[in-house]
Formats: C-alpha cells, sequence, structure tokens
C-alpha cells in the first residue's frame, strides 16, 4: 500500500478495506486464473468431441458444463473484486473511487457522469452475462435432454456478448491514455500500453466469435457439424491462450508480488 494512502487511513480512521483499488492477492489471483485455465481447456477437448468421426456429444457436453462454469465463477470473481465499483455494490469504496478514478469525469449528477462511472462495471457484467448463457447453452446440450437446438441458439448469443464484451474492453484501452486522462479519444497506441491485458481480451474475443460461427453451422438449417467443430476447436484454443496470458500477467511479471 502507498506511503500516501497509509497516512490518509491513519489520519481518518477509515478501513484499508474502504480503499479502491484493492490489491489481487496471490490466492485470489490462483482463484481467478484456475477456474478460467479450466473453462479453456475444457471447452477445447470438448470441442473435439463433436468432430463428426468422434461425435461423443454426451462428453463434449459434460465438459462444456464445466467450462462454461469455470468461466462464469471467473467473471463473477473479476466483476466482483474491483470492477463493480462505480457501477453498484460499491457503497465503502465510493468515496476512494471518487477520488482516485471519477475526479477525471463529468459530474456524477449528469447522465454522461453516471455513464462514465458505470461503464467499467457494465462491461464485466456483460462478459458474465455472456459466460451465465454458455451454462445455460451447455444445460440444453446434454443429450438426454433433446434441446440441442436450443441449446445452439443459446451458446450463438453467447458467444456474441462476449465478443463484443470483448471488443469493448479493448476500445475502452484504447481510449485511455496513460499521460493524459483528460483525453478520452480513441488511440491505437493506447492499446499496447498493457500488453498481456490485450492478449487476454483480444484471445477471448477471438474465442467467442469461433463459437458464434460453429454455432451458426451446427443450427438445423446448415448442419455441418465438420465446420461447426473446426470452429469449436479454434475458439477453444483462443480461450485457452487467453488463459494462459492471464496467468503469465499474475504470475510471470513483476506487476503483481510473488
Amino acid at each position: 500500500m502507498p506511503s500516501e494512502i497509509r497516512q490518509e487511513l491513519i489520519d481518518s480512521s477509515a478501513r484499508p478495506d474502504d480503499y479502491y483499488l484493492q490489491p489481487l492477492s496471490l490466492l485470489w489471483r490462483i482463484n481467478h486464473v484456475i477456474p478460467y485455465l479450466i473453462g479453456g481447456t475444457t471447452f477445447f477437448i470438448g470441442s473435439i468431441y463433436y468432430l463428426p468421426n468422434i461425435a461423443n456429444y454426451e462428453i463434449g457436453a459434460i465438459l462444456f458444463n464445466i467450462g462454461s462454469a469455470g468461466f462464469l465463477y471467473a467473471d463473477i470473481n473479476e466483476w466482483w473484486k474491483n470492477n463493480r465499483v462505480g457501477c453498484m455494490f460499491d457503497k465503502h469504496y465510493r468515496a476512494s473511487y471518487e477520488s482516485q478514478v471519477a475526479c477525471n469525469m463529468e459530474s456524477q449528477e449528469t447522465m454522461l457522469g453516471k455513464y462514465q462511472r458505470m461503464e467499467n462495471g457494465l462491461n464485466y457484467a456483460f462478459s458474465a452475462f455472456g459466460s451465465f448463457l454458455y451454462v445455460v447453452g451447455s444445460i440444453f446440450e446434454i443429450p438426454e435432454l433433446n434441446t440441442s437446438i436450443e441449446g445452439t441458439i443459446i451458446y450463438l448469443v453467447g458467444s456474441l456478448v462476449i465478443f463484443i464484451s470483448q471488443s469493448w474492453k479493448i476500445y475502452r484501452a484504447g481510449c485511455t491514455d496513460a499521460i493524459d486522462p483528460n483525453e478520452k479519444s480513441f488511440q491505437f497506441n493506447n492499446i499496447f500500453t498493457q500488453r498481456i491485458s490485450f492478449f487476454v481480451d483480444v484471445n477471448a474475443g477471438l474465442g467467442g466469435f469461433c463459437y458464434f460461427v460453429g454455432s451458426i453451422f451446427f443450427l438445423p438449417s446448415i448442419a455441418d457439424s465438420l465446420q461447426g467443430a473446426i470452429w469449436f476447436i479454434f475458439g477453444g484454443f483462443f480461450f485457452s491462450l487467453s488463459g494462459l496470458f492471464l496467468a503469465y500477467r499474475y504470475f510471470g511479471t513483476d506487476e503483481y508480488p510473488h
């Protein structure tokens, strides 16, 4: 904790937990990255079982259920840790958030100011909603339920949500100027100020895009399971790669104490 914040705590008798941003402890990082990696790897392996020459949809559905649960847990965990602040359930953090982050935003009395404070939380909540749709879609894909068409449609929508959410994160990163916080126009170079985070987000977005396209091939009007499974496998690969970049960000850089 920086010395100036520590002194502010002493002066105000405030609790350390009231301060935003909360540090990402070793335990929290492990608790976040492992479910994310499980999600990526089980989606990759599960997609292989949708190839026509293998075609074991029961095992595939089980793996997708495990993976989607891992994604949802990781997304909710990430949203709740820091990214809900400014959006909702953040009473204890509001004063700190206003002084650290919202000082460069419009007044919170205006609609634009309210949106600026909520945008990050909405973005991460949108990601969690995509993972929730994956959970529901995975349940519908269980062969015994005979609801695979409904499951495919839900997967299609969930994949589109994830793709849009990740694209939104990348766009927002491009609008964040490390030198001039008041500069909010999109600058492509801004994306690479945090290169590892960019690779986490872009690979997750590519994963969502591949599952979106793959789901289209599994619709009854097209029914090309080979093409669909190939797109699914690529999607699982990108999700897994996103998890590996996240692990590298948490444990392979000096961004966090080990």
